[in-house]
Parts: structure tokens; C-alpha cells; sequence
């Protein structure tokens, strides 16, 4: 008698009843649905957002992130930060160095909301110091794709009171001209 080849038996690790509906109920579908349109939704509007924001999102990076257009950008920045306290008239200039790595810094120099959150971070650093109240102002100047550097924020502008929001950032200057 001629034997044949049998493969062996395999076992599942999985143990289901036989008898189990797999079938999603219609409030199952309409979920499943309603997470696939609002997954795709934030896919496709995400890198779009940089529209809402005025000017080129290259400069203000306002809306950049995820965006389909972050290599296009190529920026090289320097910031200098000053404080002042008005109760005692004192100003002096911040070293970045003292607080960050060379790589944080040479990132910070160009990213408006990195310079404004080292900015809050220096407000907070000098009012434990023992500093009731002091302002931040930073003069960026930033070159972008190859232009002349130009200055970036308002240098007028306490960075350190400025509250963070997702509107348009006034104290972000208009990209140069080339």
C-alpha cells in the first residue's frame, strides 16, 4: 500500500467559537467609517494649514510643520537675547550657550516659536533668581534660502508676556524681499 504524503496537523493559538459573528453591527460600520474620513481628513488638511497664516510659512514657519514643503527651506540664523528689569532700570544681554547644547542653539536661531519659548523659559530662569519682573526682547537676524540675513521678530517686543496661540504671530516680521 502506497503511502501518500499527509502535512502535518496544525493547531491554531487563536480559539474562537464556532458559532461567532463576525459581522460588524451597522453602529460598527458608521465608527469604522467615520474614524477611516476623519483619519484621511487630518492626512490631506494637515499640510495644508500653512494657507491659514500670512506669509510664507518658510520664513514665519507658522503652520510648517508636517507640511509637504519642508525641504524647501534652508535657513541659518543668530539671535541675541536682552533683558531688562524695570524696577531696578538694569538691562544686560543672556548668553544662550549658558542654558543650551551648540546644536539647540543653532536650532533656536531661526524657529520663531523656539526663540519665544527660551525666551519664557529665560523669564522664568531670572524671576527665580530673584527678579520680581523682567522683560525678554531677541534680535534674530535669519538668512533664508541664500538671501541676505534679515531680522525676523520684532525686537521691541517682550517675547516673555507674548501668550502662545495657534493665531498669526504679530511679532513675527514680514520675510524679505529678494
Amino acid at each position: 500500500m502506497a503511502h501518500f504524503f499527509q502535512p502535518p496537523q496544525t493547531q491554531s493559538l487563536l480559539f474562537l467559537p464556532p458559532d461567532r459573528h463576525t459581522a460588524p453591527s451597522a453602529i460598527g460600520r458608521i465608527v469604522r467609517a467615520a474614524l477611516l474620513i476623519g483619519f484621511f481628513a487630518v492626512q490631506l488638511l494637515l499640510p495644508l494649514r500653512h494657507y491659514l497664516y500670512p506669509g510664507p510659512a518658510q520664513w514665519t514657519e507658522e503652520g510648517f510643520r508636517f507640511a509637504w514643503n519642508v525641504m524647501l527651506a534652508e535657513k541659518t540664523g543668530d539671535v541675541r537675547f536682552y533683558i531688562s528689569d524695570p524696577h531696578s532700570g538694569r538691562a544686560w544681554e543672556a548668553n544662550p550657550a549658558d542654558f543650551l547644547s551648540p546644536q539647540q542653539q543653532k536650532q533656536m536661531a531661526f524657529q520663531p516659536e523656539l526663540i519665544q519659548q527660551f525666551a519664557r523659559f529665560l523669564d522664568e530662569h531670572y524671576r527665580q533668581a530673584g527678579f520680581a519682573d523682567v522683560a525678554v526682547r531677541a534680535e534674530a537676524y535669519v538668512s533664508w534660502n541664500g538671501r541676505p540675513g534679515a531680522l525676523l521678530i520684532d525686537p521691541h517686543i517682550d517675547l516673555s508676556a507674548v501668550e502662545r496661540s495657534l493665531w498669526p504671530k504679530q511679532w513675527i516680521l514680514p520675510a524679505p524681499n529678494r
